[in-house]
């Protein structure tokens, strides 16, 4: 069955970068960053079940990670830390965005040619989105924010969401869809 309830999935930030060297205050000074490259040695700042790097990067304890694996969520692949305490998180399946979608309050600022990709997108909301994913956790393609600091919002299936709210994840919030 199709669970038809979704929540958004929400985490505080760790304060710190994955990478320093491209954190980008402008326009002008935006370095891309390929994410896909992964800082091993990097340790979060602040001790959270859940939290982003400054430049995007979703960080899980190893609490979140048994979690996900004792109840056999499927949908993140976990790339452990040299910290072996924490993980970096990548989503598998990917939601894409509803074409011609009039209602649509997304933003896009500042085209960035070499990139082929705006510097900054904000506004997203559940209505913007295809929620048809077969996984308990799916990624946007189109990533929000700005600069490096862009990531993609992450939907979870309802009843999924409904037991991590009873586990009180430190930093996990999940926003009803």
């Amino acid at each position: 069955m199709i669970d038809p309830m979704f929540f958004l999935l929400r985490a505080h930030d760790n304060d710190g970068y994955m990478f320093p060297e491209y954190h980008a205050d402008s326009f002008e000074s935006w370095v891309k960053l390929d994410k896909r490259k992964v800082n091993l040695n990097f340790t979060p700042r602040r001790k959270l079940d859940l939290s982003y790097t400054y430049d995007g990067y979703l960080i899980a304890s190893s609490r979140f990670v048994e979690y996900c694996k004792k109840n056999s969520l499927i949908g993140f692949e976990f790339i452990s830390l040299n910290s072996s305490k924490f993980y970096v998180v990548k989503a598998i399946e990917t939601v894409s965005l509803k074409e011609n979608n009039a209602s649509s309050f997304i933003e896009y600022h500042q085209f960035h040619e070499m990139y082929s990709e705006y510097f900054e997108v904000v506004c997203p909301t559940s209505s913007d989105f295809i929620l048809d994913f077969k996984n308990d956790f799916a990624i946007t393609e189109l990533k929000f924010g700005t600069g490096n600091q862009k990531s993609g919002e992450i939907f979870v299936r309802g009843s999924v969401g409904e037991k991590m709210k009873t586990e009180k994840f430190k930093g996990l919030f999940l926003e009803k869809c």
